[in-house]
Protein backbone atom coordinates (compact mmCIF):
# COMPACT_ATOMS: atom_id res chain seq x y z
CA UNK A 1 0.00 0.00 0.00
CA UNK A 2 1.09 3.44 -0.60
CA UNK A 3 2.28 5.42 2.22
CA UNK A 4 -0.37 8.22 3.87
CA UNK A 5 1.24 11.53 3.81
CA UNK A 6 -0.12 14.65 6.03
CA UNK A 7 0.70 17.99 7.87
CA UNK A 8 -1.04 20.14 10.50
CA UNK A 9 -3.42 20.85 8.02
CA UNK A 10 -4.46 17.44 6.52
CA UNK A 11 -3.85 18.28 3.14
CA UNK A 12 -1.60 17.31 0.07
CA UNK A 13 -1.60 21.02 -0.78
CA UNK A 14 -0.94 23.67 1.34
CA UNK A 15 -1.04 27.68 1.18
CA UNK A 16 1.57 28.74 4.21
CA UNK A 17 -0.24 31.63 5.81
CA UNK A 18 0.26 33.80 8.76
CA UNK A 19 -3.40 33.80 10.09
CA UNK A 20 -5.34 35.72 6.82
CA UNK A 21 -2.32 36.86 5.35
CA UNK A 22 0.19 35.73 3.23
CA UNK A 23 3.79 35.14 4.94
CA UNK A 24 5.85 38.01 5.73
CA UNK A 25 9.86 38.30 4.84
CA UNK A 26 11.30 38.33 8.56
CA UNK A 27 8.33 36.25 10.82
CA UNK A 28 9.65 32.63 11.34
CA UNK A 29 6.83 29.98 10.31
CA UNK A 30 6.88 26.58 11.71
CA UNK A 31 4.81 23.48 11.37
CA UNK A 32 4.66 19.56 11.11
CA UNK A 33 4.19 16.75 8.57
CA UNK A 34 3.96 13.03 8.83
CA UNK A 35 3.93 10.07 7.39
CA UNK A 36 2.46 6.53 8.15
CA UNK A 37 2.78 3.25 6.50
CA UNK A 38 0.07 0.74 6.95
CA UNK A 39 1.97 -2.23 6.48
CA UNK A 40 3.24 -3.60 9.54
CA UNK A 41 7.02 -4.22 9.66
CA UNK A 42 7.04 -1.95 6.91
CA UNK A 43 9.34 1.61 7.71
CA UNK A 44 8.76 4.91 6.52
CA UNK A 45 10.80 7.63 5.69
CA UNK A 46 9.69 11.37 4.96
CA UNK A 47 11.89 12.73 2.27
CA UNK A 48 11.89 16.15 0.49
CA UNK A 49 12.44 16.02 -3.59
CA UNK A 50 15.36 17.56 -5.13
CA UNK A 51 12.98 19.39 -7.85
CA UNK A 52 12.10 22.19 -6.42
CA UNK A 53 14.36 21.30 -3.41
CA UNK A 54 13.38 23.41 0.13
CA UNK A 55 13.51 27.62 -0.38
CA UNK A 56 16.42 29.11 0.56
CA UNK A 57 16.35 29.02 4.56
CA UNK A 58 14.05 26.08 4.98
CA UNK A 59 15.18 23.77 7.17
CA UNK A 60 13.66 20.55 8.26
CA UNK A 61 14.70 18.21 11.56
CA UNK A 62 15.03 14.87 11.62
CA UNK A 63 12.61 12.25 11.20
CA UNK A 64 11.04 11.32 14.92
CA UNK A 65 8.67 8.91 15.44
CA UNK A 66 5.01 10.17 16.28
CA UNK A 67 3.26 7.50 16.40
CA UNK A 68 2.32 3.79 15.28
CA UNK A 69 4.28 3.44 12.19
CA UNK A 70 4.60 7.03 11.97
CA UNK A 71 7.40 9.43 11.48
CA UNK A 72 7.44 13.32 11.71
CA UNK A 73 9.57 15.81 10.68
CA UNK A 74 9.27 19.54 11.78
CA UNK A 75 9.70 22.69 9.32
CA UNK A 76 11.03 25.93 9.90
CA UNK A 77 11.91 28.72 7.93
CA UNK A 78 11.98 32.65 8.48
CA UNK A 79 11.62 34.17 4.90
CA UNK A 80 14.14 37.21 4.09
CA UNK A 81 13.64 40.66 3.14
CA UNK A 82 14.77 39.47 -0.61
CA UNK A 83 12.40 36.56 -0.78
CA UNK A 84 9.13 38.28 -1.39
CA UNK A 85 7.54 36.44 -4.18
CA UNK A 86 5.64 32.26 -4.25
CA UNK A 87 8.00 29.89 -3.05
CA UNK A 88 6.77 25.83 -3.17
CA UNK A 89 8.48 22.37 -1.38
CA UNK A 90 7.54 19.43 -2.21
CA UNK A 91 7.49 16.27 0.72
CA UNK A 92 7.60 12.86 0.04
CA UNK A 93 7.24 9.56 2.03
CA UNK A 94 9.15 6.74 1.25
CA UNK A 95 7.70 3.00 2.34
CA UNK A 96 9.32 -0.23 2.34
CA UNK A 97 9.84 -3.29 3.80
CA UNK A 98 12.09 -4.41 6.48
CA UNK A 99 15.76 -4.06 6.56
CA UNK A 100 18.21 -1.63 4.78
CA UNK A 101 16.65 0.93 2.42
CA UNK A 102 19.33 0.47 0.01
CA UNK A 103 18.42 -3.40 -0.20
CA UNK A 104 14.76 -2.76 -0.51
CA UNK A 105 15.01 -0.44 -3.60
CA UNK A 106 13.02 -2.60 -5.38
CA UNK A 107 10.23 -2.59 -3.23
CA UNK A 108 9.80 0.81 -2.54
CA UNK A 109 6.83 2.47 -2.54
CA UNK A 110 6.27 6.26 -2.45
CA UNK A 111 3.37 8.75 -2.11
CA UNK A 112 2.07 11.69 -3.89
CA UNK A 113 3.74 14.51 -3.15
CA UNK A 114 2.76 16.71 -0.54
CA UNK A 115 2.92 19.92 -1.88
CA UNK A 116 3.72 23.57 0.08
CA UNK A 117 3.12 27.10 -1.05
CA UNK A 118 4.14 30.11 0.66
CA UNK A 119 3.63 33.37 -0.93
CA UNK A 120 6.17 35.97 1.22
CA UNK A 121 5.33 39.65 1.19
CA UNK A 122 7.21 42.34 2.62
CA UNK A 123 6.06 43.47 6.00
CA UNK A 124 4.36 47.22 5.65
CA UNK A 125 5.01 49.57 8.70
CA UNK A 126 2.03 52.07 9.52
CA UNK A 127 2.86 54.59 12.30
CA UNK A 128 0.31 56.08 14.89
CA UNK A 129 -0.07 59.55 15.12
CA UNK A 130 -1.80 61.15 18.09
CA UNK A 131 -5.66 61.85 17.41
CA UNK A 132 -4.88 65.63 18.46
CA UNK A 133 -3.23 68.12 16.09
CA UNK A 134 0.35 68.65 18.24
CA UNK A 135 3.14 70.67 16.84
CA UNK A 136 5.71 68.27 17.40
CA UNK A 137 4.82 64.70 15.98
CA UNK A 138 5.02 61.89 18.12
CA UNK A 139 5.15 58.68 17.00
CA UNK A 140 2.65 56.86 19.80
CA UNK A 141 3.05 53.34 18.20
CA UNK A 142 3.74 51.07 15.13
CA UNK A 143 2.08 48.19 13.62
CA UNK A 144 3.29 45.13 10.99
CA UNK A 145 0.79 43.88 8.61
Amino acid sequence: DTPGMQNDMGATHVDLKMGDSDVLAGMPITFNISARTVNEGNTVDLLVTEDPGLPIGMTFSEQFACGPQQVCRTISWTPGPNQVGTHMAYFVARSFGPGDPAQAACGEVYSAPLVVRATVRAPQAMWVMPAEHVEEEIVVGTTYS
